[in-house]
């Protein structure tokens, strides 16, 4: 495959995540986090970003909205409409889970959408582009994560969430998250509101992921800086995992279930390898690329199995096709070398019909860019 550029945005603080909104009719939204550590009060700040691409043409230009946040450490769509809206959850430095909604950006009380320019079609444009469809990010709701045997005087942030509704629909789903303390909590949503239903120790250092079994969310996977990789069921006590994995030699950053077969599974490490696991055999991973960069962040596609997107930190941005998932070529088949500092963010554009060709945005650290582009 090809890559090309279509567009770059400059975020101003350090980006590190970027996600495209996966509810049907609202595809064509997708957020970008940052963050900046200011020194002088020792606090990190964020702002969160809104991208709109009202139609399903060609990628030219955005429109945003910007809001000032804590520093952002991961963002994550519920995978369905709660109480009619689309439901963002935010991590933060300030261990904080912050939900937003989407709302019609022409309701009086708000006066915080920043235009910059419009999307634009190649062809003639439609009704998508209606200024009624145009939608902004509204806070609702925030929790605070803290935990009583807690002690250190380390300041304790949220580092990565997982909603467990991507292939279940419900009212009332669950998010975990992973903090700089080696702790992860389980957080229930209910009447507009979080409520903690469980928090355990998994790792000794910093649990930099957290995810869910998408098939089987009783099911909790992590991923720590003590190069551990573990399983949790939350049926049981969490004193003790299901299963731990030391094949990775570094820090494990990244965790994803495929959505599509349920026995499948990849980890990302800063041992720049990612494995994909069989988990019924979780002695050996059936598949080993290395990448040649930390792999902080692994996407699957929604509608192709086989394809796996990476944010390679100090290598880029690459696309794998997975053999044993039906790939014609297994391995790397696709790269992004267009960013000048650590690849952070990644996600696929879902508001594009075109099998043929891949929609990507992606985001780095330093250079604070956020891109658009194509694998053809």
């Amino acid at each position: 495959m090809q890559t090309k550029k279509l567009f770059s945005f400059d975020t101003s603080y350090t980006a590190d995540c970027v996600e495209w909104c996966p509810i049907e009719d609202y595809q064509q939204y997708a957020v970008c986090g940052t963050y900046l550590l200011d020194a002088f009060v020792n606090k990190r700040l964020g702002k969160l970003f809104l991208f709109k691409n009202p139609t399903k043409g060609v990628l030219e230009e955005v429109e945003s909205q910007r809001l000032d946040t804590c520093g952002i450490f991961d963002l994550k769509w519920c995978h369905h409409l709660i109480n009619n809206k689309p439901v963002l959850a935010q991590a933060d430095a300030d261990a904080n889970v912050v939900l937003y909604t989407l709302t019609n950006s022409l309701d009086p009380q708000i006066d915080n959408w920043h235009s910059v320019s419009n999307f634009k079609e190649s062809s003639d444009s439609d009704s998508n582009n209606d200024e009624n469809d145009d939608y902004i990010i509204e806070k609702v709701s925030q929790e605070s994560i803290a935990f009583e045997n807690y002690k250190a005087k380390a300041h304790n942030m949220c580092l990565s969430l997982d909603w467990d509704n991507r292939l279940n629909n419900c009212s009332n789903p669950s998010i975990v998250t992973s903090q700089s303390n080696g702790h992860v909590a389980v957080l229930k949503f209910s009447s507009d509101k979080m409520i903690i239903t469980n928090n355990f120790k998994a790792h000794d250092f910093e649990a930099w992921i957290a995810a869910y079994n998408y098939h089987d969310t009783s099911i909790i996977y992590t991923g720590g800086d003590d190069a551990l990789f573990k399983g949790w069921d939350t049926r049981t006590n969490t004193d003790a995992p299901i299963f731990t994995s030391r094949k990775h030699s570094c820090g494990v950053c990244s965790i994803q279930t495929n959505p599509h077969d349920e026995n499948y599974l990849a980890t990302g490490s800063y041992d720049e390898h990612v494995f994909v696991w069989d988990v019924r055999n979780r002695r050996t991973p059936v598949h080993d690329y290395h990448m040649g960069g930390g792999v902080w962040r692994l996407k699957w596609h929604k509608h192709i199995p086989h394809l796996l997107l990476t944010a390679c930190m100090h290598n880029g941005f690459h696309i794998l096709g997975v053999g044993s998932l039906g790939a014609q070529e297994d391995g790397i088949i696709a790269s992004y070398d267009q960013h000048e500092s650590l690849a952070y963010g990644v996600d696929w554009c879902l508001n594009n019909n075109d099998r043929d060709t891949h929609y990507v945005c992606s985001c780095s650290f330093y250079d604070h860019s956020l891109q658009f582009w194509s694998a053809q």
